[in-house]
């Protein structure tokens, strides 16, 4: 799993490759670490997410939990990964954009 960073108070979050098993723990250890201290907005795109499992799953949910105080959204879902967060009941815990144009826009409203 790779996450790039870029923003600073409206955060986004690029991640590409596999969030599983095998990336969970170090995706949300370095996603905690990334969030500076001043950040207002969390934005994940999944854009690049080619697979995620259960345990990517509860990285996700550990991620937002301890975001507090963030306005989140996740945005650049395929089909099957948008299909999992709903299955889950985990697209409660932020909307889902299309895209990061739309994601950014509603944040900043």
């Amino acid at each position: 799993m790779i996450i790039r960073f870029s923003g600073d108070s409206d955060l986004v979050a690029s991640l590409a490759g596999r969030l599983d098993a095998n990336s969970s723990a170090t995706f949300e250890k370095e996603m905690l670490a990334g969030i500076p201290a001043a950040t207002k907005s969390l934005t994940l795109d999944f854009s690049g997410v080619e697979y995620m499992s259960s345990a990517g799953l509860r990285a996700i949910l550990g991620v937002t939990r301890k975001a507090t105080g963030l306005r989140i959204a996740f945005c650049g879902m395929s089909g099957t990964i948008r299909e999992i967060f709903e299955i889950s009941g985990l697209h409660v815990l932020a909307p889902i954009y299309p895209d990061r144009a739309a994601a950014q826009q509603a944040l900043a409203s």
